[in-house]
This record gives C-alpha cells, sequence and structure tokens, in this order.
C-alpha cells in the first residue's frame, strides 16, 4: 500500500481483487480533529514520516520551527486485522526521521532535532529533549461504555487487565463515571503493582522471578463506585519498561434502572 498525508486525512492507495483496479480511502476518520488541525496549518510546521516494516506502522511528525522539543507532537498508525490503529505521540521533535536494516537485517529507525542530536527509536526507556532524559508520558483511555443499557446503574466489582510488560511497570488505572460527572462519587486511582513477570531462562534471578507465569499476564484490581456509564484510563510517566495493554474484563452488578 502507498500511505500519504492528504487535505482530509491520511489515505491509501491499496491493490484490490479486481485487475488493474485501486482502492483510494482515508484510513484516518478515527483522529479526524488531530488531521483537520494539522492541515489547516500545514504551512507553519515540519512534518516527517517514516513506515516501519516489520511493526507494520506509519508514523508522522509535525513541530513549528521554534516549538519546544517537548511539546512536539506525532500520530502512530498500527495495520491490524481490524484496519489502522491510531495513537498519538508527545516529546519527540524530528527535523528529519529514516529507517534502514543495519548489517544483522534488523530495521533501525533515527531522528534529528533542531539542536543536532539524532536519537534512535524504541530503545531504551526514556525521551530525550536536547540530550537531557525525561519521562514517558503513556496514556490508554475507553470511550464510555454503557454495557448496552444506559438506563441501568452498574456496581462495578473488578476490572481484570491483560498487560505485556518488557519489566516491572506501575501503571496507574482511574476509574470515571457517568461521563466524569462532578455530582458522582469519582473514586481515587489505583496503582496496578501486582503484575507478576514470567521467568525466563537465562535473565531470570532466583527467589525473585515467578515460574510458570505467562508473557501476558492478567492483573486483577478491585475497583469501587457505580453509575450508568464507565471509563477506564491506563497512564504511567515514568522511565520504567514499556508494556502494551491487550484486553480488558470487567465484572458489575446491576443495581437500579433509573
Amino acid at each position: 500500500d502507498l500511505v500519504f498525508l492528504s487535505p482530509d486525512g491520511i489515505r491509501t492507495v491499496a491493490g484490490t481483487v479486481r485487475i488493474g483496479d485501486v482502492e483510494l480511502s482515508s484510513i484516518s476518520r478515527q483522529i479526524q480533529s488531530i488531521i483537520n488541525t494539522l492541515a489547516r496549518n500545514i504551512d507553519g510546521f515540519i512534518v516527517n514520516s517514516v513506515v516501519l516494516r516489520p511493526k507494520s506502522q506509519y508514523r508522522l511528525f509535525y513541530a513549528t520551527s521554534t516549538q519546544d522539543p517537548a511539546l512536539s507532537k506525532g500520530i502512530i498508525g498500527s495495520l491490524t486485522t481490524n484496519g489502522f490503529e491510531w495513537s498519538e505521540t508527545k516529546g519527540i521533535q524530528s527535523r528529519v526521521v529514516t529507517s534502514g536494516f543495519n548489517s544483522d537485517g534488523i530495521e533501525k529507525l533515527y531522528h534529528g532535532d533542531s539542536d543536532g542530536y539524532v536519537y534512535l527509536h524504541d530503545s531504551g526507556n526514556s525521551l530525550y529533549h536536547s540530550g537531557t532524559e525525561a519521562n514517558i508520558l503513556a496514556t490508554y483511555e475507553t470511550p464510555n461504555f454503557d454495557f448496552g443499557d444506559h438506563g441501568t446503574r452498574k456496581h462495578m466489582n473488578y476490572i481484570k487487565i491483560s498487560v505485556s510488560p518488557e519489566g516491572s511497570v506501575q501503571p496507574e488505572l482511574r476509574v470515571r463515571y457517568d461521563y466524569e460527572d462532578t455530582n458522582v462519587p469519582q473514586p481515587s486511582d489505583y496503582t496496578l503493582s501486582s503484575i507478576p513477570l514470567p521467568s525466563v531462562f537465562g535473565t531470570a534471578t532466583f527467589n525473585t522471578g515467578v515460574f510458570g507465569a505467562t508473557k501476558d499476564p492478567t492483573v486483577r484490581q478491585a475497583i469501587q463506585g457505580t453509575g450508568y456509564t464507565t471509563s477506564f484510563r491506563i497512564r504511567s510517566d515514568d522511565t520504567k519498561p514499556a508494556y502494551a495493554i491487550n484486553g480488558l474484563y470487567i465484572d458489575y452488578t446491576p443495581v437500579n434502572r433509573r
């Protein structure tokens, strides 16, 4: 596929099952508000994009010529079996970005900033701005779930979160009810500190690793509160290893109808 930024979104030129036919479609409707802001101010941004082949990712970075590197933004599109999934980046000021394969056949991604530094992507547990180390802020937030019945109040019991950690991590879980209504009691954030890490032969430490643990552990967290809708946010702001959120299982009890 050919992926490119157009005035009305990120589009792809893809082949179809019909011989000699191509599909020209927008793949960025989920982040249309971001694309609209970028398109309206395209002359004021320095825009760079790159493709990561092994990850099936399209990364685009944009910043003004005088913007603080910590405020520079970008977007990442990942091609999955369900189409493109999008996320937003912050803190990467890219004046030029490129990817290529090293002598071992492993793809590497580099970018350079306005201060003359060259950075390697997807390595380490922190960001660097002009050579200074900074935390990585990561946020995953769900929509407001009504679980198929907006008129029934639900009492939340617990949530199970499937995580793929690259090391010891402690993200925070935030639960909000009824679109963050200030008249509804909202619980304090929970720290997910009991994520079991699997023991890997050759690197595990005796008496600290968990024997038989899966590489995608599930953490169970009891939660409080009731509401007609519920949203969840998982957030970290530190220099701990990376992790991925695979899915959520939510246990609740219907209470009453409005």
